[in-house]
C-alpha cells in the first residue's frame, strides 16, 4: 500500500513517535497512549516493594533480585514465566514473596499499599501500563532509563530512574526519602492524564480532526 493512502500511523508513547520519525512524514504520526482504568487508593501504611510482570530475563527479573542480594527490604514479585521456580529456588529468602499470578484487582491491592513499585524490564516496551496503574494508587515508580520509562518517570519527582548496576544503591537510598508524600501525590497527577475518559476523549477528537481533513 502506498504511503500517500495512509491517512495516519499511531504509536503509543512518545518514545515510538522518536524512534520513527526518521521513516515516517512527522504530520502523519500521532500518538494515542493506553488509558487506565481507575483504582481506589488506599489510606493503609506503605511499605516493601512490588513487581509486576513476567519472569523472564527481558523484563529484568534477574537483574531486581540481584540487586536484592544486597537489601533486605520486603519484596513482593507477582508474575510467572520461564524463570518462576529457578529464581524461587535461587532466592528463597523470608523478604522475598513469589505470589505467582493473581487476579487484577488483588495485583491492584499489593500495588497500592507497597512504598515503591519496581519496573526493571530491560525491554524498551511498547508502553508501560504497569507504571501508570502503580501511579494512579500514588505509588512512586523505580525504574532503568530505557525506552518509555523517560516518558512516566520523572526522577526525583513522581519515581526514580537509575541505570541498572546502581539500583541497590538507588533503593538504599530512597527507602526513607523525606519527600515521599511528594513524589505520591506527583505520581497520582501523572497517571490522571491517562485515566480511560481523558484518552477516549482525546481518541475522539483525533478521529474527528481525521474525518475533518479527507471529507
Amino acid at each position: 500500500m502506498a504511503l500517500e493512502a495512509i491517512d495516519r500511523f499511531f504509536v503509543l508513547s512518545p518514545h515510538q513517535l522518536q524512534q520513527v520519525t526518521s521513516l515516517l512524514p512527522p504530520n502523519k504520526v500521532m500518538v494515542k497512549s493506553n488509558g487506565i482504568k481507575p483504582f481506589p487508593s488506599t489510606s493503609q501504611e506503605r511499605k516493601g516493594y512490588v513487581y509486576v510482570g513476567r519472569l523472564e530475563s527481558g523484563k529484568g527479573i534477574e537483574a531486581l533480585l540481584k540487586a536484592w542480594e544486597h537489601l533486605a527490604f520486603p519484596l513482593t514479585i507477582i508474575g510467572s514465566g520461564p524463570l518462576e521456580e529457578p529464581l524461587k529456588k535461587q532466592y528463597q529468602k523470608p523478604f522475598i514473596k513469589f505470589l505467582g499470578n493473581l487476579p487484577e484487582n488483588e495485583v491492584m491491592q499489593h500495588v497500592s499499599v507497597a512504598k515503591y513499585c519496581v519496573h526493571p524490564s530491560l525491554y524498551y516496551e511498547t508502553f508501560g501500563l504497569v507504571i501508570l496503574e502503580a501511579m494512579q494508587v500514588g505509588t512512586p515508580v523505580i525504574g532503568f532509563p530505557i525506552g518509555t520509562r523517560k516518558d512516566f518517570i520523572q526522577h526525583g519527582v513522581n519515581g526514580f530512574l537509575t541505570p541498572p548496576e546502581n539500583l541497590a544503591d538507588l533503593i538504599k537510598s530512597v527507602d526513607a526519602y523525606p519527600e515521599y508524600k511528594r513524589l505520591s501525590e506527583h505520581a497520582r497527577q501523572t497517571a490522571a492524564n491517562y485515566q480511560q475518559d481523558k484518552i477516549m476523549e482525546s481518541q475522539i477528537q483525533q478521529y474527528q480532526t481525521l474525518l475533518g481533513e479527507s471529507s
